[in-house]
């Protein structure tokens, strides 16, 4: 209803709900601050600075010219967005770039003509297709995964936008404002949108598993981390499964999207992807059955032989060691049993510790265990 101040904000259909209350809207990249909710259609906001202005805009002929086209001044530096057809020479524009509208003479240009403009007049601002809404809110939901990467908070698996990454500004972790300056925010849209994005781990490299496939971002030779320089690259196709991988050693291991496979990420790939997929428990399927959580040895476990736990759903669990380096060694997988079930383990302190559940007198009880290397098991 207006450019600055309290306005009101109507949409063409129902989007709005009670929740928007608090949140920021976008209209032509600039924000409106949400304080009251009236109906899906319509909400009061309070805009922070000053909307873009629209314009009436007149053209010899606006034969060529298409709703959502960009129109772009060519002396004034002026952007904007066509928002509607009015007539065959005239166009409503939202401005993108640049307040003050195009001079009268002066050419524009669309994807398909150039026209020379012979009137403009400001107008009430008009209905646009160039909003948005938070990412994160109350509304859609907040990121199921993060991770420290390269003095940035890295974000991820949001409940609208699942093939979304979000990594904040080197200047702060709260900091999120997008750019093409090294130290700007990032966000990019990878891969299929079907595919969901699930962990972010950090190997030297990021790793990013996803529903669809592993992802990595190249960074172990020293490169910045940068809106120019963040280029996943696909590695595998497999996906992954919700457990959240562990790092062992050069690798990191991981449940496969099934929930019936082990495998890992190992740095051993070609030159060009740098890291491959090797399945671990292709032999001994038989012992993983919807694994609920992994845990790996310390990295910095002295001990010659390694372990890798699997806990699986039905509370068994499948111990996986090997000698020596992990992407050398061959590997095998054995059940370890208790009274009871395993529910949970850790490496902590050097050693490991297991949250289990057993019957006793009648009472399911949980014990918090800690292994001992000098007994058998």
């Amino acid at each position: 209803s207006a450019r600055t101040g309290s306005i009101g904000v109507v949409a063409s259909v129902g989007v709005f709900e009670a929740g928007h209350v608090g949140t920021i809207i976008r209209y032509g990249e600039r924000d409106i601050l949400v304080t009251a909710f009236t109906n899906a259609q319509n909400i009061t906001g309070t805009v922070q600075g000053t909307l873009p202005p629209s314009f009436l805009i007149t053209v010899p002929s606006t034969d060529e010219v298409q709703e959502g086209d960009v129109a772009i001044g060519q002396t004034s530096g002026w952007q904007g967005i066509v928002l509607s057809i009015v007539d065959g020479t005239q166009f409503k524009a939202i401005t993108t770039e640049t307040f003050d509208p195009p001079t009268v003479g002066e050419q524009v240009s669309f994807p398909s003509t150039t026209q020379e403009v012979s009137a403009r007049v400001s107008t009430d601002p008009v209905a646009s297709i160039a909003w948005d809404e938070q990412l994160m809110s109350a509304v859609h939901g907040w990121p199921a995964a993060g991770r420290f990467v390269k003095g940035r908070l890295a974000l991820t698996s949001f409940v609208d936008a699942p093939n979304v990454i979000c990594l904040s500004s080197v200047r702060g972790f709260t900091e999120f404002g997008l750019g093409a300056n090294d130290d700007d925010a990032i966000l990019r849209s990878v891969g299929a949108q079907s595919s969901r994005f699930l962990h972010l781990v950090d190997a030297g490299d990021l790793l990013i598993f996803s529903t669809g496939g592993l992802y990595f971002v190249k960074l172990s030779d020293g490169t910045a981390l940068t809106p120019n320089s963040f280029v996943p690259v696909l590695v595998d196709a497999r996906g992954s499964s919700t457990v959240e991988p562990v790092v062992v050693d050069d690798g990191v291991v991981f449940v496969e999207a099934s929930g019936a496979t082990i495998s890992s990420a190992i740095l051993d790939g070609d030159v060009y992807r740098k890291w491959s997929v090797r399945q671990l428990s292709t032999l001994h399927n038989q012992q993983i059955t919807n694994p609920v959580a992994l845990c790996g040895p310390s990295l910095a476990a002295t001990e010659p032989e390694k372990y890798m736990f699997v806990i699986n759903a039905d509370g068994t669990m499948a111990v996986m060691s090997w000698t020596g380096k992990f992407g050398d060694a061959a590997v095998g997988f054995s059940p370890w049993v208790t009274q009871g079930t395993y529910q949970y383990l850790a490496s902590a302190f050097g050693e490991y510790w297991a949250i289990t559940g057993r019957s006793i007198d009648s009472v399911d009880t949980q014990f918090l265990e800690r292994f001992d290397y000098g007994a058998l098991v």
